[in-house]
């Protein structure tokens, strides 16, 4: 299991880094009826977009893997991997499911 932050960084484009549980203390306040769970099949592809909004993302079971749409390193993530998603301007970051893949994504409070 690893936690990643996606950002917009100051060149406008998604950056990806994993990120330490600890740096994480709001993931003890998502409430589960404010989620979306999504199901994908293996042959589908999300193309290059910022997020519409900050949001949490957790891989509940397949694999997916986001790449930044300006050509960065991708991270492939798989059951268990979380990611606080905030990119919602910029270039963004495109998404490739490897595998059938079920995610949550859930709306980050401010």
């Amino acid at each position: 299991m690893a936690i990643y932050r996606m950002y917009s960084g100051d060149d406008g484009h998604t950056h990806i880094e994993e990120t330490p549980l600890a740096a994480h203390s709001e993931l003890l306040k998502l409430e589960a009826t404010k989620g979306v769970y999504i199901r994908t099949r293996p042959d589908q592809r999300m193309e290059p977009h910022p997020a519409p909004e900050l949001r949490w993302l957790v891989v509940l079971s397949g694999i997916m893997e986001i790449t930044p749409a300006n050509g960065g390193d991708s991270v492939r993530l798989s059951a268990g991997d979380i990611v606080r998603i905030t990119d919602i301007t910029g270039s963004g970051h495109a998404t490739s499911f490897i595998d059938n893949c079920t995610f949550a994504v859930m709306p980050i409070e401010i």
